[in-house]
C-alpha cells in the first residue's frame, strides 16, 4: 500500500466536532471531515460531467453509498501534533458569543493510503493525483462550521517530511494548472481571464466551480480579515449568498478561504474567493436582489 504524508497547520480557527459532541465543546479533526471536504471539491472541479457519471466516478475513487456499495480506494489517518484550543467568536463582527475551536497554529499530519492505482478513462488516480487534489482543497476550502466564511482554513508545510514551497502553489497560474490536472477530462476546462480563473462548465445540476479570485491585498492582522469577511457577509446578506428559511436552505455558493504566505520572515494573510454555480430548489421563486458581487468585491478589496 502506497502512502503520502502531509504536515498541515491550521490558519484560521476550526469549528470541527465529533458526531456525539452535541454541545460543541470538544473540537477535533476526524478523517470523515477531511474526506467529506475532499469529495466536495472533487465534485466542484468536475463540472463537465453528468450527475450519473459524476456519482459513478466519485464512488470508484472515494467509495459508494449503501445502494452502490464500493469501498474507498483511499484511506485517511490523522495524527495531531500539538493541539491548540480556544474560545473563538464564529461571527466576529458581532462579538456576541464564542465557541471552542482548534486554533491557528495547530499542526497535524494527514496520511493518505492508496490500495492500488485506479485507471478511470484516461486518468490515473495515484498518490500524485491525491497530492494535487489535497493541495487544491487546502487553498480553496476549509473544514468545519463557517468554512465558507474564512474559518477552518489550513495550509501544508511538509509533504513526506520534505519542506515545500507552499507559497508557489497559491499563484494563480499554479492553481489553474492544478485544476486542469485534477479535472477528469482530457480537455482543459479552466483558464485565466482578467486575472481570475474561470471554468467553461454549463450544467445547472450541481454547484461546480464557476470562478476563482485570489486576493491581491494582504495583511498581517488575521482577526481583522475574518471580521471584514463576517461583516461583509452580514451587510450583503441575500438569497444569492446563502439562506435558511424554514425547511429550505442553500449553502452559500460564495466560498471564502484564507491563505497564509511568508515574506521576509513575516506572515501575511489574504482571501481566496471561489464562486460556485447557484442551485436554487425552485428557480422560479423570487430570490430578491443579488448582492453576491458586492460581497465579493468588499472581501477582496
Amino acid at each position: 500500500m502506497e502512502k503520502i504524508i502531509f504536515r498541515c497547520e491550521i490558519i484560521t480557527p476550526m469549528f470541527c466536532y465529533g458526531a456525539h459532541d452535541k454541545k460543541r465543546e470538544m473540537p477535533e479533526l476526524r478523517p470523515p471531515s477531511i474526506k467529506g471536504v475532499i469529495r466536495f471539491w472533487w465534485r466542484a472541479i468536475n463540472g463537465h460531467m453528468s450527475i450519473n457519471d459524476l456519482r459513478k466516478k466519485e464512488a470508484d475513487i472515494f467509495g459508494g453509498s449503501i445502494e452502490n456499495i464500493k469501498k474507498s480506494k483511499i484511506s485517511i489517518t490523522i495524527y495531531p501534533k500539538g493541539i491548540k484550543k480556544s474560545k473563538v467568536d464564529p461571527v466576529p463582527h458581532k462579538g456576541k458569543f464564542k465557541k471552542c475551536a482548534l486554533n491557528y497554529g495547530t499542526k497535524f499530519d494527514i496520511v493518505f493510503s492508496l490500495k492500488k492505482r485506479i485507471h478511470i478513462d484516461k486518468k490515473i488516480i495515484d498518490l500524485e493525483y491525491v497530492k494535487k487534489l489535497f493541495i487544491l482543497v487546502s487553498i480553496l476550502g476549509g473544514v468545519g462550521r463557517r468554512s465558507r466564511r474564512g474559518f477552518g482554513s489550513f495550509g501544508i508545510n511538509y509533504i513526506n517530511n520534505k519542506k515545500i514551497d507552499y507559497d508557489n502553489f497559491i499563484k494563480i497560474e499554479k492553481v489553474e494548472e492544478l485544476l486542469n490536472e485534477v479535472n477528469m477530462d482530457s480537455k482543459k476546462h479552466f483558464s485565466i481571464q482578467d486575472n481570475k480563473i474561470v471554468s467553461d462548465f454549463t450544467s445547472k445540476k450541481y454547484p461546480y466551480i464557476k470562478e476563482i479570485r485570489i486576493g491581491n491585498i494582504r495583511g498581517s492582522n488575521l482577526d481583522n480579515l475574518l471580521k471584514k469577511i463576517s461583516l461583509s457577509s452580514h451587510n450583503n446578506n441575500s438569497d444569492w449568498t446563502g439562506f435558511t428559511n424554514g425547511q429550505k436552505r442553500l449553502a452559500s455558493p460564495i466560498y471564502v478561504s484564507v491563505v497564509k504566505i511568508i515574506e521576509q520572515n513575516n506572515f501575511y494573510f489574504f482571501p481566496v474567493v471561489t464562486i460556485l454555480e447557484t442551485i436554487f430548489e425552485n428557480k422560479f421563486d423570487n430570490h430578491g436582489n443579488n448582492r453576491s458581487d458586492k460581497f465579493i468585491s468588499e472581501v477582496l478589496e
